[in-house]
C-alpha cells in the first residue's frame, strides 16, 4: 500500500496540488499574460480585449447587491481623460446625461419651446466679479455678471450678457425706462459679449430687481425670444445676485 502512493506522488501531481493551492486559497493575483481571477485585482500592460459573435450582449455584468453604492460597473481614469470611448452614434436607452459644459440640461432650451431657467445664483468675492452662465439657445448664451463691493466706488453691480457663437447675429432689448430705455447691437461679433440688461449699479447692499425683455436673431434667422431678469441682494439675501428668465425660440 505504501509502495502504490509514492508510485503515484509524481512530479505533476506535486505540480498541479501547489496551483490548486494557490489559485483557491493563496494569495498571488492575475498579471499581464495569466487568466483573469475574479474576487481579487487583476493587472495588464497591454490591451485586454473580448470577441464575441454573439446575436446578444459580448459582456454581461450583474451585481446583485442592494447595498449603497453598488453598482455593475465602475470606470477609473487619469484627471482630463474620457472614460470610455465608443465607435457608434445610435442612442442608448436609459443613458442620461444631466451636465453639459457645467450647465444643468434645463438650461438648454430645445427648438420651437418655451422653457424658464432660475433663479441661477452666485456671490462674489468682497471687492470682486464673479460671472455665471444662465441659459444657451441656439447660437446665444445668456450669462450673468455679479460685482460685490467694487474696490474703486464701493458700489454692487449686477449685469445680463449675451453672447453669440457665430458672427453677424443680431439682437434687441427693452428695458425698464430708468435703465436707459432699449439697448441693442445690429452686427454682433462672434463670441463677443453684450449688455442685454443695463449694467445696475447702487449702494453697496441696495436690494435690487430689474426685468427685461427682447428678441435675438441668428444670421440662418433662428429667432429667439426672452424674458430675463438680474437682481441682486433681493429676498433677504445680501451680496447675492440672482438670475433667470424665459426663453422661446421661434
Amino acid at each position: 500500500m505504501r509502495q502504490r502512493f509514492r508510485s503515484h506522488l509524481t512530479y505533476a501531481n506535486v505540480m498541479v496540488t501547489i496551483l490548486a493551492f494557490i489559485v483557491l486559497g493563496g494569495t498571488t493575483y492575475a498579471a499581464t499574460g495569466d487568466f483573469l481571477k475574479l474576487g481579487n485585482p487583476n493587472s495588464a500592460t497591454s490591451t485586454t480585449s473580448l470577441s464575441a459573435p454573439v446575436a446578444g450582449k459580448g459582456l454581461q455584468v450583474t451585481n446583485t447587491s442592494t447595498g449603497t453604492g453598488a453598482t455593475a460597473l465602475g470606470l477609473n481614469v487619469a484627471s482630463g481623460h474620457p472614460p470610455f470611448t465608443v465607435n457608434s452614434g445610435t442612442k442608448v436607452t436609459n443613458l442620461n446625461a444631466d451636465k453639459l459644459d457645467g450647465m444643468d440640461s434645463s438650461a438648454f432650451v430645445p427648438g420651437s419651446k418655451l422653457v424658464r431657467v432660475g433663479p441661477v445664483t452666485t456671490t462674489a468675492p468682497d471687492g470682486s466679479f464673479n460671472s455665471v452662465p444662465i441659459a444657451t439657445v441656439g447660437h446665444f448664451k445668456f450669462e450673468g455678471l455679479c460685482g460685490l463691493n467694487d474696490a474703486d466706488t464701493h458700489n454692487d453691480e449686477v449685469d445680463v450678457l449675451i453672447f453669440s457663437d457665430v458672427a453677424h447675429s443680431t439682437y434687441g432689448s427693452m428695458t425698464q425706462a430708468a435703465a436707459g430705455g432699449a439697448f441693442g447691437d445690429g452686427d454682433m461679433a462672434a463670441n463677443s459679449g453684450t449688455d442685454l440688461v443695463a449694467s445696475y449699479t447702487f449702494p453697496t447692499g441696495t436690494p435690487n430687481f430689474n426685468p427685461a425683455s427682447g428678441t435675438a436673431v441668428g444670421p440662418d434667422g433662428q429667432q429667439v425670444a426672452f424674458d430675463v431678469y438680474q437682481a441682486m441682494n433681493a429676498r433677504n439675501q445680501p451680496h447675492q445676485c440672482i438670475f433667470g428668465g424665459t426663453f422661446a425660440v421661434k
